[in-house]
């Protein structure tokens, strides 16, 4: 038992250590040229917003739900922790290589489409999952 201990606690150490400062720093400039605040603040006012036209009855409490998403769920609250997620993720020549395509037009361009593109992908999913759902429920009583 103490041996598992032992290597979980060298295993986490591990995984934190090979965060240098200068891999923070990379992953934190890399998410400014992906305008990471920007486009975080606005999926979570469009899912909220998404919310409350399938659901109504959210309408009278979207603006208190609004603030509390920002209030935890923001770039600003979530920097800290995202620079570290992608740091551990990925290479500082990865990061740089994406940063660098990021400042390009081209890359402008993409991140401005991106939040459409990945709640239209999304939204292609649950159709194609709604449409064939009948499947996993007969799959499902008969026992399969």
């Amino acid at each position: 038992m103490i041996r598992i201990f032992w290597i979980v606690s060298l295993s986490a150490l591990t995984l934190f250590a090979a965060i240098t400062p200068q891999k923070k720093a990379a992953a934190l400039t890399m998410l400014e040229a992906m305008n990471k605040s920007k486009n975080m603040d606005r999926l979570i006012t469009n899912m909220i917003k998404m919310q409350v036209a399938q659901n109504p009855l959210l309408r009278m409490h979207q603006q208190k739900v609004t603030h509390f998403f920002l209030k935890h769920a923001s770039f600003q609250k979530m920097k800290s922790q995202l620079a570290l997620l992608y740091a551990r993720e990925l290479t500082i020549p990865q990061m740089r290589t994406f940063t660098a395509f990021c400042r390009t037009k081209e890359g402008q361009q993409i991140l401005l489409k991106m939040p459409r593109l990945l709640q239209l992908s999304s939204n292609l999913g649950q159709r194609n999952i709604q449409k064939h759902y009948p499947e996993l429920i007969n799959s499902l009583m008969k026992g399969q």
